[in-house]
């Protein structure tokens, strides 16, 4: 009991440590994420991949009938490759980091994408299916 009270308040203080910064690199890091060139995939992939996860997993979550185990972690995140149409103004992130449980309880990783319209921040596309990356 102790030693889970000592992580909790260990991972308050880091959480803490790291957030409180100078209010200038708060202020430099939202510059930089305006900043991003319509055809710079990874600067727009980094900018808007919060909010991708956010939105994108609710829908995979929805698109089973059975249980789902996320295996996305601090080192895979949920999105690992991305497709940018900046004519478009759409950019897609694509991720594998999820298995699907089926009728017979056996696991099958799953691949889904959301397309994401830069200019309002909505999801425009979900597609979800059998297999890795």
């Amino acid at each position: 009991m102790g030693g889970c009270l000592t992580l909790i308040v260990l991972m308050g203080l880091l959480a803490w440590w790291f957030s409180s910064g100078d209010d200038s690199k708060k202020e430099e890091g939202a510059t930089t994420q305006k900043e991003c060139s319509n055809t710079d995939a990874e600067c727009l992939f980094k900018a808007n991949l919060f909010d991708a996860a956010v939105k994108c997993r609710p829908l995979v979550e929805r698109a089973t009938k059975f249980e789902y185990e996320w295996t996305d972690g601090v080192m895979s995140p949920m999105f690992t490759h991305m497709r940018n149409e900046p004519k478009e103004n759409l950019f897609t992130f694509i991720g594998d980091e999820v298995k699907f449980t089926n009728g017979f309880n056996a696991k099958t990783v799953m691949t889904y994408s959301c397309t994401m319209n830069l200019k309002t921040k909505e999801i425009t596309a979900f597609d979800i299916k059998q297999g890795g990356l």
